[in-house]
């Protein structure tokens, strides 16, 4: 089970109780691979990972003000919100807790090329992906 100091983890070391953290799918490839399936290698990097990156740039509470701060009565309000939080999560730095596992992670893989895929969840449901 993962732990809020999971910033990333191999998808084969998932298991069902994981479900909470990374979704239905990606905790039942784990138990699959455990079942000796073999599934394609990947690297998650957990919702924890995402706290810690908007606590070590401060983006919490500027989200939170943002939100508030939008008029409801104003469509556009929205969206200009929307995309200014968007700037502020683009200009954010990874913490190296972050980012050394993560290329630790990456320096195992044997191929030379990798492909990026996030998936979006609320809750344990998958929302979408990019």
């Amino acid at each position: 089970m993962l732990v809020a100091t999971d910033f990333v983890v191999w998808n084969k070391k998932l298991t069902v109780e994981d479900k909470n953290d990374v979704g239905v799918e990606l905790s039942s490839l784990g138990e699959i691979s455990a079942r000796g399936v073999e599934i394609l290698p990947s690297i998650i990097v957990t919702q924890f990972a995402f706290k810690e990156f908007l606590k070590d740039n401060n983006l919490s509470l500027q989200i939170k003000h943002l939100l508030g701060a939008i008029n409801h009565e104003r469509h556009e309000s929205l969206s200009q919100t929307a995309s200014y939080i968007s700037g502020l999560i683009e200009k954010g730095v990874f913490p190296k807790k972050i980012t050394e596992p993560l290329f630790s992670s990456l320096s195992k893989l044997k191929s030379k090329e990798i492909s990026i895929q996030a998936y979006y969840f609320q809750g344990n449901k998958l929302i979408g992906m990019n």
